[in-house]
């Protein structure tokens, strides 16, 4: 082999080697330009026991949460617009639940992604927002707030057991939630569910926001789970994780994508010259 042909070898593979790099670099930029192109959110949930209800339609996406309550609660009522907390007048409505999320969700422009920059989690104003839907499966029927008779998650089953926490790089870094869910109170404008057999459909939700009170130092970057446990008072339930990443600002990598280009010019020139 000469010296001429090993040169040209080296300088192919680094140029190759530079457009592998310059191509990665594009991508992760694109992956958090966002809101980008909706994704599925890639949930982890495992059954305990025998429950005859179930999570679903799961929305994982970035919004205002400052100043917390009020937009978290606007949020809320652009996923939930018949019976959100600002709502002042619930409306009866029939299913099917599992897409009512999914539906508002895209009407609001509320975009699932499971990478986010900087600035989606810091309370500046956005946090990240995870929001399911219980349904019954199969639960019982009866008497709900939408229907005379149908399938409902049955009233005897509450108070359920909620707790949630926030895990960074495989560490927890808070406790967000602990708390029992009650049957639903009857509220001005809004019937709930005591004067009934059960609910047609739940909405429980979570927003998460930088800096973590275990440990405000670390993060925000890396790669970040909402771990949330649910049980009925019979002990059945649902584990539920939710991952996420989050990566430095798209105008961070604007700067090093420059520098990549640059690099990638310079290399073909001085192949050119070769």
């Amino acid at each position: 082999m000469s010296h001429r042909f090993r040169t040209y070898v080296a300088a192919f593979c680094t140029l190759k080697k530079r457009r592998l790099a310059l191509l990665a670099a594009f991508a992760l930029l694109a992956a958090q330009a966002g809101p980008a192109l909706a994704v599925t959110v890639p949930i982890g949930l495992t059954k305990v026991g025998s429950p005859i209800w179930k999570p679903t339609d799961f929305q994982l996406f970035t919004a205002p949460a400052a100043p917390f309550p009020d937009a978290f609660f606007d949020t809320l009522d652009m996923l939930l617009p018949l019976e959100g907390p600002g709502v002042p007048v619930y409306t009866p409505h029939a299913g099917p639940y599992d897409t009512e999320l999914s539906t508002n969700a895209a009407a609001a422009g509320l975009v699932n992604q499971t990478v986010f920059p900087r600035d989606a989690i810091t309370l500046n104003p956005n946090g990240v927002y995870l929001v399911q839907m219980w349904v019954p499966d199969p639960g019982i029927t009866g008497s709900s707030r939408d229907f005379a008779s149908g399938p409902v998650i049955p009233n005897s089953l509450f108070p359920f057991t909620s707790h949630a926490e926030m895990w960074l790089d495989g560490v927890k870094v808070e406790t967000l939630q602990d708390q029992m869910v009650n049957i639903r109170p009857d509220a001005p404008g809004k019937p709930g569910d005591v004067g009934f057999d059960g609910a047609s459909h739940r909405a429980p939700s979570q927003v998460v926001w930088w800096p973590w009170a275990d440990d405000p130092n670390a993060g925000p970057l890396g790669n970040h789970e909402i771990r949330w446990s649910l049980r009925d008072n019979q002990g059945y339930g649902w584990d539920i994780v939710a991952a996420f990443k989050v990566v430095p600002e798209p105008a961070t990598l604007v700067i090093a994508l420059g520098g990549a280009i640059g690099v990638f010019a310079v290399g073909r020139r001085r192949g050119d010259r070769r």
